[in-house]
C-alpha cells in the first residue's frame, strides 16, 4: 500500500497522452504527493480516481471497500430495470460480509455470488439495450466486488469506479458521481490513520 505517489510511479503506470512526463512532474513535484494531495489535484475526478486505482495504491481491503461504495450507488439503476434480479445486490452483500469477516466461508460465498452477478450483467446487457449500460456496470461492479473479496487484482477499483455511470446520467450527474467517488476515497485514506 502506498502513502505517496511519485512521478516515477505514475509514469510506470503508463498514463494517457494527456499526461506526458513533463506535466506529471509539474503536478506531482520532485518529492511526490500524498494520496490526499492526489485527490485534491486540479485535474479531472476521473484522472484522480485513475491514480488511486493503480496497483498497490490501495490495499486489497480498500479496493473491495471502494468497489462496494461504487456498486451500492449504481444498484438502484439496475434494480429499477430488473426489480426481480437480486444477484448484483447479493454479490455486494457477500463482498461486504467478506470485508467484515474474511473467513473461508465468506470467500466462497463471495466467489459464488460473483459468478451469479456476472450472469446478471450479461442477462441485463441483452435484455434491454437502453438500460444495459447501467445494469451491466452495476452487475459488473457487484461481480468485481465479490471477486476481489475472493482474490486480489489491481484493477478492481478501476472497474468499480466505472459502475457509478448510469444509463440516464448526463455530464453533471457523472461529475457528481465522480465527486462522490473522490469523497469515498478520501474516507478510505483517512481511515488508514486511525
Amino acid at each position: 500500500m502506498k502513502t505517496r505517489l511519485t512521478v516515477e510511479f505514475i509514469m510506470s503506470c503508463e498514463p494517457c497522452d494527456t499526461y506526458p512526463e513533463k506535466r506529471v512532474k509539474e503536478l506531482i513535484g520532485p518529492n511526490g504527493k500524498t494520496l490526499l494531495h492526489i485527490l485534491a489535484l486540479d485535474i479531472s475526478a476521473e484522472d484522480r480516481i485513475w491514480c488511486m486505482t493503480r496497483p498497490d495504491v490501495l490495499t486489497h481491503q480498500e479496493q473491495v471497500q471502494f468497489a462496494i461504495y461504487c456498486a451500492r450507488r449504481s444498484l438502484p439503476n439496475f434494480e429499477r430495470q430488473h426489480p426481480d434480479d437480486k444477484r448484483p445486490r447479493e454479490a455486494v452483500d457477500a463482498a461486504e460480509a467478506w470485508l467484515s469477516d474474511p473467513s473461508e466461508e465468506n470467500r466462497k460465498r463471495a466467489e459464488s455470488a460473483e459468478y451469479a452477478a456476472r450472469s446478471a450483467a450479461w442477462s441485463a446487457k441483452y435484455a434491454a439495450r437502453s438500460a444495459a449500460w447501467s445494469a451491466e456496470y452495476a452487475a459488473r461492479s457487484a461481480a468485481w466486488s465479490a471477486k476481489y473479496a475472493a482474490r486480489s487484482a489491481a484493477l478492481s477499483a478501476e472497474y468499480a469506479a466505472s459502475a457509478a455511470l448510469s444509463a440516464e446520467s448526463a455530464e453533471s450527474a457523472e461529475s457528481a458521481a465522480r465527486q462522490s467517488q473522490i469523497e469515498d476515497l478520501r474516507k478510505i485514506i483517512k481511515a488508514r490513520k486511525k
